[in-house]
């Protein structure tokens, strides 16, 4: 059901760079989450 919401409110180009946004999330910064947490940093 949620996907036939997204659909409803976001353009193909929406889908896209939000679907790309949470790959690179996915891929760059949850491997290190844990490491920042601990230092209490977080890489600008």
């Amino acid at each position: 059901m949620r996907w036939l919401a997204e659909r409803a409110f976001l353009s193909q180009e929406q889908r896209i760079f939000r679907r790309n946004l949470r790959r690179y999330v996915a891929e760059r910064m949850a491997p290190h989450v844990q490491r920042w947490e601990e230092e209490r940093t977080f890489p600008r």
